[in-house]
């Protein structure tokens, strides 16, 4: 373990986000609080021999010219609280960090269906900033969850909702962000009677048409056993932005297995470094699954882009003893994704180049 500290919430923590540099996390809590902390490293002594003579650290290493080496710590410290009067009025569900292109920027969404943007500034005072609200999204539905777009799509945030529609919210003015506007709203094109839109993930290439996949969740009306519809084949959607088009457009939703018997909990698109293909990353009760998503034939440059994509499943494994599996998680280098579930334990899941992905690691939280 790394580091562990207590995040001092007075109720149950919903979300935690690093920032991109990872040197900052935003969490959320019932507690209707959101905190923001800052990694820290602390000095806590220091080792080394005599000049000429090789020196041991306390954590092992050597330095050949026996000079001391300082030894260090890392430590969060909490350096805001945003939980004043104008703040979240009920448990704050989600937090996500804008790009640091466009400055400190935060997104919160809540039980009180209302998203909330908040940036932080520059004070009269010297080395000091604060986060101040800047504009709020006010919903007639559920918030679920909420992403922002990447970065070469400007300052654009997707609203999840429970009643199966997307909004898209973007800045008209990176300078004032009390100015948004809707860019879209996309109803789910496979949508049935209380099918809802429960995560959703960006596609992180720049080179290609704007998209993102969707998780969808079941209500109690539509899990009825007597039903004969298999909701299984709408689990699991892609959305397409055209070039010209005004809005996005459902590109597939014809995953050759279907998983999912219940709610997708998450979904996470992966990094795209250097592949032909994508990969997409799904959860819910007892399966983690990774599919191969191939949108188009690279050869071809922008033309190249299929009408229907290629889907294939990567992984399609049982985890966490049964439970519910909540969150989804990828390296930067989109080689490995870590799932987390109601057994308490993170799961490394990495691909190799001849058998997929495997399990690596299994992480408890009191180790």
């Amino acid at each position: 373990m790394l580091s562990s500290f207590p995040l001092q919430h007075d109720d149950y923590v919903h979300d935690i986000a690093f920032d991109f540099s990872g040197k900052r996390i935003a969490t959320c809590s019932s507690d209707q609080k959101i905190r923001v902390w800052e990694k820290k490293q602390k000095l806590v002594g220091a080792s080394g021999g005599a000049s000429g003579n090789a020196g041991m650290s306390q954590s092992g290493e050597t330095s050949a010219f026996g000079c001391a080496q300082e030894q260090y710590v890392v430590e969060w410290e909490l350096v805001e609280e945003l939980s004043k009067q104008n703040s979240h009025s009920a448990a704050v569900q989600r937090v996500q960090w804008a790009d640091s292109e466009f400055g400190s920027i935060l997104a919160s969404s809540s039980f009180d269906k209302q998203v909330f943007i908040w940036e932080e500034i520059e004070t009269k005072d010297v080395n000091k900033q604060q986060w101040v609200k800047r504009i709020n999204f006010m919903e007639k539905e559920a918030i679920l969850d909420i992403k922002f777009a990447p970065k070469h799509w400007g300052l654009t945030l997707a609203i999840a909702l429970a009643d199966g529609t997307i909004k898209m919210q973007t800045s008209k003015d990176l300078s004032n962000l009390t100015q948004w506007s809707e860019l879209c709203v996309i109803k789910l094109a496979q949508g049935l009677p209380g099918l809802g839109c429960n995560c959703l993930s960006w596609n992180p290439a720049f080179d290609e048409p704007q998209m993102f996949a969707v998780g969808c969740s079941i209500t109690a009306q539509q899990s009825d056993p007597l039903s004969s519809v298999d909701h299984r084949e709408n689990l699991l959607q892609i959305y397409i932005k055209e070039q010209m088009a005004p809005g996005f457009t459902l590109y597939s939703a014809k995953f050759p297995i279907h998983p999912h018997t219940s709610t997708v909990n998450d979904v996470a698109w992966a990094p795209l470094m250097g592949r032909s293909f994508h990969m997409i990353a799904s959860c819910s009760k007892e399966r983690v699954v990774v599919w191969k998503v191939t949108v188009r034939d690279i050869f071809q440059g922008e033309a190249g882009l299929y009408k229907d994509p290629i889907i294939e499943p990567m992984l399609n494994a049982e985890a966490h003893r049964g439970g519910e599996v909540w969150r989804l998680s990828w390296n930067l280098l989109g080689t490995c994704v870590a799932s987390s579930g109601d057994d308490g334990a993170v799961r490394l899941w990495k691909k190799s180049v001849k058998s997929g992905f495997t399990q690596i690691a299994c992480l408890q939280a009191n180790q």
